[in-house]
């Protein structure tokens, strides 16, 4: 997942608490827009500290960080070039007027094909991702799994080379 943070230095806020939650997984990134002064938690992260102590607790940083110079108050073409060029596969707006947000969210829905969701404040959202799991399996292990699953609804097949799992009509 990568979050791109809101303007504060990581200083408290959704950014904070995301950093907080994410810092520890190494598939994570988070985007630090603009300059973080000396001694900020964004500062200290930008600058390769791989452990910052907050509220008393020592979190270890693997995630990706990383600055970018932008505008906390880009237009919608500059939104949408940037999810373009990170190949976004969710969005999620959580700064700006309703009006505006509904139709950002509607161009990068009909433009980039990205689900982009823009929840109320202080709610809760889940997005529900697509996990991708490569794994070399040879015949007689999808032949196992399958007869193990005779009276479910589900169904492993091979194809190119490549196990899937597909619900079926028993």
């Amino acid at each position: 997942m990568v979050l791109f943070a809101t303007p504060g230095m990581l200083h408290g806020g959704l950014s904070l608490q995301v950093f907080k939650e994410w810092a520890g997984d190494e598939k994570n990134a988070m985007i630090v827009p603009g300059y973080c002064m000396p001694g900020t938690v964004g500062n200290r992260v930008l600058s390769g500290e791989k452990k910052i102590n907050l509220d008393g607790k020592d979190i270890e940083v693997k995630m990706g960080i990383y600055n970018m110079s932008f505008s906390a108050h880009a237009d919608s073409k500059g939104i949408m070039e940037l999810l373009a060029h990170v190949e976004a596969r969710n969005v999620m707006l959580v700064h700006g007027e309703r009006d505006k947000m509904r139709q950002i969210a509607q161009q990068i829905k009909d433009q980039l094909k990205v689900p982009c969701f823009f929840p109320p404040n202080h709610s809760l959202t889940t997005i529900h991702c697509e996990p991708k799991l490569n794994m070399l399996l040879n015949s007689s292990i999808i032949n196992k799994l399958n007869s193990s699953l005779q009276n479910e609804t589900y169904l492993y097949y091979k194809s190119n080379s490549q196990l899937h799992l597909t619900n079926h009509v028993v």
